[in-house]
């Protein structure tokens, strides 16, 4: 996976991002449930999350993955 890759480089922040707006909520949240229980050594670096709004879903975006934050923290 490349961000284990990047993780094993050197890496201390990793962007998912949704560049273009178009995933839900819901699936955004999923692709980070996955990436935090998959990756090997995520807790190691910062996690960083980019949306963009075309759709108007970032903010309820960013409310899932905070709620996903709070949960693991």
């Amino acid at each position: 996976m490349s961000i284990e890759t990047a993780i094993k480089s050197g890496a201390t922040t990793v962007s998912i991002p949704d560049s273009l707006g178009l995933a839900s909520s819901e699936e955004f949240l999923q692709l980070l449930q996955m990436i935090f229980n998959r990756v090997l050594n995520i807790d190691r670096v910062v996690v960083s999350v980019h949306c963009h709004d075309d759709l108007g879903m970032a903010v309820d975006i960013f409310t899932h993955y905070f709620k996903l934050w709070r949960e693991a923290n």
